[in-house]
């Protein structure tokens, strides 16, 4: 009696596995003409749409600034900045004692231009900007800035671009606040005794 239950058991294992074959093959025949065919079509996969999606997006970073409205100025002559379709900001942090981490980030749609003449544009119309406006129009803020903003325009400067990518960067020197107008380790001749020695 044991013997024959185990027969069963193994002929009903064996008939299972059989089916379970046979179903994935199927299911292989009807799956794989259907995948190669969307693949055909031109759209392509996630990848390949995606790619698409993101060919007319370009990052433009703004480094070194530390007046949120520089950056606000910034903005504007951005997204008023010819071939520019769309600017989201996506990065912000701005820290007056640490210029070296400030840094605002954007991501711009672009349209009939690429990175290089947008780059040219921008700095043309923060020269522009800088010398309060030329004859031909002013331009159009969100906020009306004083003087000393419009003159701070003057230290933004393209930095580094690839198609991709347009840096623009301060070029103020940034001195820090010291205290009686000496700096910290002014006597001490040898850098080892500074507390951050070897990352001046």
């Amino acid at each position: 009696m044991k013997i024959s239950g185990a027969r069963k058991v193994e002929t009903r294992s064996l008939f299972l596995k059989g089916r379970l074959y046979i179903a994935v093959v199927l299911s292989l025949i009807i799956i794989l003409p259907a995948v190669a065919a969307a693949a055909t079509r031109g759209n392509g996969g996630i990848l390949q749409q995606e790619i698409k999606a993101r060919k007319d997006f370009i990052s433009v970073k703004l480094l070194g600034v530390t007046e949120y409205e520089v950056t606000e100025m910034f903005n504007d002559l951005l997204v008023s900045a010819p071939g520019v379709m769309e600017a989201r900001r996506y990065r912000f942090r701005l820290d007056p004692q640490k210029p070296a981490s400030c840094i605002v980030e954007w991501q711009v749609k672009i349209e009939d231009t690429d990175a290089f003449q947008l780059e040219s544009s921008l700095y043309r119309m923060l020269r522009d900007a800088a010398r309060h406006g030329t004859e031909d129009e002013d331009p159009v803020f969100s906020f009306d800035p004083t003087v000393e903003d419009l003159g701070s325009l003057k230290d933004i400067r393209p930095w580094r671009a690839s198609s991709r990518e347009i840096q623009f960067v301060s070029g103020r020197p940034w001195r820090p606040p010291f205290s009686g107008g000496r700096q910290p380790h002014e006597n001490v001749k040898n850098w080892r005794m500074w507390p951050d020695a070897g990352f001046e």
